[in-house]
C-alpha cells in the first residue's frame, strides 16, 4: 500500500486529494475520504464531486472549501464519527 496522500486547494474553490482509498460520506457541506494516511474530512459549501478516479486514488471536489483536516487516528472509524458528529 502506498503511504502517500496529497491535498491541493485552489483559491478555496476546488480541492484535489490523492491517495484516496474511498469516499466514506459526501454532502453539499462535508466530505469524508479514507486516504493512505487516515480519514480526511473537508467542510464547506456547494460541494460537487468533479472527478473520482478510483484506480489512481484521486478525487476532485468543487465548491467553497472552509477546512480540511484529519480528525482522528489512522483509519479509526469510530473516532472520526465521534469527533464529527459528537
Amino acid at each position: 500500500m502506498n503511504e502517500t496522500s496529497d491535498i491541493s486547494i485552489n483559491s478555496r474553490k476546488c480541492i484535489t486529494v490523492t491517495g484516496v482509498d474511498g469516499i466514506i460520506s459526501f454532502s453539499e457541506t462535508e466530505a469524508v475520504f479514507s486516504t493512505a494516511l487516515g480519514y480526511l474530512a473537508v467542510t464547506g459549501n456547494d460541494f460537487i464531486i468533479d472527478g473520482y478516479d478510483k484506480d489512481n486514488g484521486t478525487v476532485k471536489v468543487t465548491g467553497t472549501v472552509s477546512a480540511a483536516f484529519y480528525p482522528g487516528g489512522k483509519k479509526d472509524k469510530r473516532s472520526i464519527f465521534k469527533k464529527l458528529f459528537g
